[in-house]
């Protein structure tokens, strides 16, 4: 997550909506103490389960590999990792 500029958490999730491990920094907390990532993930989990079924199922466009959700403070980054996992990062 260090070498990502503007990271500031970052964790393998499953589509259960549980975090596997999750790294935040210092910064995270000092700037944005009321952002609750960890609640946004369970629910962008559920928006990439959806997306994939939809891009594979109903319009054959092939798996989605990464998914972006950019908001007025922060943005999210979703990228697959296996079938049943992914990485989810938040950037300033």
């Amino acid at each position: 997550m260090s070498s990502v500029d503007g990271a500031v958490a970052c964790s393998l999730m499953g589509f259960d909506g549980i975090a596997v491990e999750t790294q935040s920094s210092d910064r995270l907390a000092n700037q944005n103490a009321d952002l609750e990532l960890n609640n946004a993930w369970v629910e962008f989990s559920n928006l990439l389960s959806q997306i994939r079924k939809a891009a594979e199922e109903n319009l054959k466009t092939g798996p989605v590999s990464e998914l972006c959700v950019n908001t007025e403070k922060i943005l999210t980054v979703m990228r697959m990792v296996t079938a049943e996992y992914f990485l989810v990062m938040a950037v300033l």
